[in-house]
Formats: structure tokens, sequence, C-alpha cells
């Protein structure tokens, strides 16, 4: 993010694109809150997608029950929850407008317009054969821009000689 601050580039748009119940997304939200602050100018598109409906409107409601958000830093429970019960919180309507939740099976040709500098692919791939996998991470490094970043689950690895994708630490890939 700080080379497309320095190079005057005002979008950002990342794709969580397994979210199941939305806590990876509304994290990336939270995080890209607090690192593009006040700065004036820029969007931020974050897509999170998943196959299942249920889940996804899970996601949309953003209620969770107090344990699920223990670890969160008490900062961003003030800033992003509001308590519903002594059993549940709800995510900051705000926080949820930023986030398009949106049905979609991997397995489909990607439609979505635009390119995404990163792409959140975390413990979904362990469930498909190799082939399945690369033909995925095709799709993936097609829809990506140069220099963008695929991240992984940290049981899962990618073969980055037919993938596309170079290796950067472990669960972290680079679009060459």
């Amino acid at each position: 993010m700080d080379k497309r601050k320095k190079a005057g580039t005002k979008d950002v748009r990342i794709w969580s694109a397994a979210a199941s119940t939305g806590e990876e997304p509304y994290t990336i939200a939270m995080i890209l809150n607090d690192y593009f602050g006040m700065e004036p100018g820029w969007d931020t598109q974050l897509l999170a997608t998943d196959i299942s409906m249920e889940v996804l409107q899970k996601a949309s409601d953003g209620i969770y029950l107090t344990e699920q958000i223990e670890s969160i830093p008490d900062r961003w429970k003030r800033q992003y929850f509001r308590k519903i019960n002594d059993e549940q919180f709800q995510v900051s309507k705000e926080l949820r407008k930023q986030i398009v939740f949106k049905r979609f099976n991997l397995m489909d040709d990607i439609m979505f317009k635009g390119r995404f500098q990163v792409v959140f692919l975390r413990n979904v791939m362990i469930y498909f054969e190799d082939q399945t996998k690369l033909n995925l991470l095709k799709k993936i490094y097609d829809h990506m821009e140069d220099g963008g970043y695929l991240f992984i689950g940290t049981t899962e690895s990618i073969d980055k000689i037919k993938s596309g994708f170079k290796y950067i630490q472990p669960s972290i890939y680079r679009k060459i």
C-alpha cells in the first residue's frame, strides 16, 4: 500500500474469496480504516464472496457471539461493534457498508470488473485436487494486478512455477 501511496494511485481492490461468516473481511476493513484513516480520496473496495448464501447472510448481518470477538483489540470493539445483548455484538453499519458480500462459486469464471491488488484465498484449496487448484490459481492470477499479493492458508502451498506466483513467505505469494 505504501507503494500505491507514493505512486499517487488511490484505489485499493481486495477480494476475500472464501469469506464464510465474515470474520476475515471485517478484520481487513478494520485494518484498512486504521491504515488509511483520514487520508483523503482513497477508494478502498473490499469484495467478500462465498458459495454459501447462508454464511454470506450471517456475514452481512455481522452478528457475533461475545466469545467470537474476545481476541479483537478493545479499541476496535468500541469503534466497530455495538452490543446487542450479553451474548451478542454487531459490526457497525458503517463497517458493514464498506464490504460487498456476494455469492460466488470459485469454479465459475471470474466476471468481476477490474483487477485486485490483494486476494485472500485461505483454507480453500485443501479441498481441491491439484489440477483444480492450478485452474483456480490461473483464474485468480489473471484477475490480479502485477505485483499483487495472494494470501493462502498456513496448511496450503502452491506450485509457484506452474502458478506464476512468487513465494514471499509461508502463505504469501506475489504475482510476477
